[in-house]
């Protein structure tokens, strides 16, 4: 995937390979997408391309649902780099390699939201992208010994808590 930033900047500076885009929500029926990609340079715009040997898991799937699950996380890629680099020229494939279908929850929906899971993965950390702002939970910032850097945020605390609640069990 090669997307140009204003400073120009490439996104990655090369393919970026196996990124798995999962999308599920435990607790009854919800959503559900597995999905392997890869992002690869390209044309100008987002390109979906089923690899050769691409393989499908879980429950059956007609072709016309296989079709539309594919093209959804080209969706999602789109509105996620829009969203995160709204300045940036996109331009790649993304190259699907695995796709997990489960007969009542897959969905277009699951799918599209997988995409954006697929580009958070992709993309490098945002200390690389942006200038470190002092404020909370900035490990640059609290080395350089700007106030309030390295702190936690109360969410990112409760989170953390959760966690840790999940893995005692």
């Amino acid at each position: 995937m090669t997307a140009v930033t204003a400073r120009g900047e490439a996104f990655p500076p090369r393919p970026v390979r196996g990124v798995r885009a999962r999308y599920v929500l435990q607790g009854g029926c919800g959503p559900f997408a597995d999905a392997v990609v890869d992002f690869e340079p390209w044309e100008e715009g987002v390109h979906l391309e089923v690899a050769a040997g691409a393989t499908v898991y879980g429950s059956a799937a007609s072709q016309e649902d296989l079709a539309r699950y594919h093209a959804a996380p080209a969706e999602g890629a789109r509105a996620e780099l829009a969203e995160q680099l709204p300045d940036a020229t996109v331009a790649l494939a993304l190259v699907v390699h695995r796709t997990g279908v489960h007969d009542v929850d897959t969905g277009e929906y699951a799918y599209r939201r997988a995409g954006q899971v697929a580009v958070r993965g992709a993309r490098p950390p945002r200390g690389r992208w942006r200038k470190p702002v002092a404020g909370a939970g900035n490990r640059a910032a609290a080395r350089r010994g700007a106030p309030g850097g390295g702190m936690v945020s109360t969410l990112r605390q409760t989170q953390l808590v959760n966690v840790g609640l999940v893995l005692a069990m």
